[in-house]
Formats: structure tokens, sequence, C-alpha cells
């Protein structure tokens, strides 16, 4: 995202989903088949891509 914790935690909602979707975009445009938010969404993902 090019941010430091500290200045993504410190961003609106807004402003933290915008940067999100920001680089979600880049990943995908880039090759990736998904981008992951976290760790956690990492097992649906598998299974729903098996």
């Amino acid at each position: 995202m090019g941010m430091t914790q500290a200045a993504y935690e410190a961003l609106s909602a807004e402003k933290k989903q915008a940067a999100l979707d920001r680089a979600r975009q880049v990943f995908l445009e880039a090759g990736a088949d998904d981008v992951l938010l976290n760790i956690e969404q990492l097992p649906a993902w598998i299974q729903a891509n098996d």
C-alpha cells in the first residue's frame, strides 16, 4: 500500500477501503488470481477454489 501501519490506522474507514481497493486492483492487474485481506480468509478461499 505504500504506507506505514500507523499511517494506515490513522485513515478514516472510507480512505482505508479506498486504499485496499487500489492495492487489490494493482495485484489483480499484475496477474494475481485473487487478493485476500488476511490469512483468516485463506481456508475459505482454498475450499472455494479447490
